[in-house]
């Protein structure tokens, strides 16, 4: 059974060697993007006083809410637990699906080498995984995509797919999934066409 990991990130800032993340959402789902179990995993940065004030205002955070966040090492174990848990459900390796992947790969990777020096997400994860970003590109430049720029919010109002995203990870990761398989059916059903 194929399993797609859904993660999205909210950090204290861009730049993985300064700043921390301090949510990482895993929406865990079957191969069409169905639901089967979803984790808003909470872990309190290192290095607070180093977080961007634009980093705080569009996640709607402050300094002292992430001063009572959990213990980053229980946030940790919460994270690997279930990621070893799926994979031995899905008989191997899980499927990372994201928006801006590269972003969200260098903070979870930073986060798991805080308590494992030799950790690699690749032993997990398939080597190929599913950017919503790279897809956005391909099809705002074939024309299907119309705004000024490809945040997530953005594309996905161009589809008018119905939910807010608010810059919180599990609303941004749960609008990718609908993203995903909202394309997922359109993109099948035009394959089906021109290969009958």
């Amino acid at each position: 059974m194929t399993r797609l990991v859904f993660i999205d990130t909210e950090t204290t800032g861009l730049d993985p060697v300064q700043h921390d993340l301090w949510q990482m959402s895993m929406i865990i789902t079957d191969e069409a993007g169905n639901v089967i179990e979803t984790k808003n995993i909470l872990a309190k940065p290192n290095n607070i006083e180093n977080a961007s004030e634009q980093a705080l205002k569009v996640a709607h955070i402050t300094r002292k809410s992430l001063e009572s966040l959990p213990n980053r090492y229980d946030s940790y174990r919460e994270f690997m637990e279930t990621l070893i848990r799926v994979c031995a459900e899905s008989g191997g390796k899980v499927t990372w699906v994201g928006y801006n992947n590269k972003f969200d790969v260098q903070f979870v990777d930073k986060f798991c080498r805080e308590f494992d020096f030799g950790f690699d997400l690749w032993n997990y994860f398939s080597y190929i995984s599913i950017d919503m970003l790279q897809v956005s590109m391909m099809l705002k430049a074939m024309g299907f995509i119309n705004t000024e720029n490809l945040k997530l919010e953005w594309v996905y109002k161009n589809f008018d797919l119905g939910l807010d995203t608010a810059h919180d990870a599990v609303a941004d990761a749960n609008a990718t999934r609908v993203l995903y398989q909202w394309l997922r059916y359109i993109i099948g059903k035009g394959l089906q066409n021109v290969i009958k």
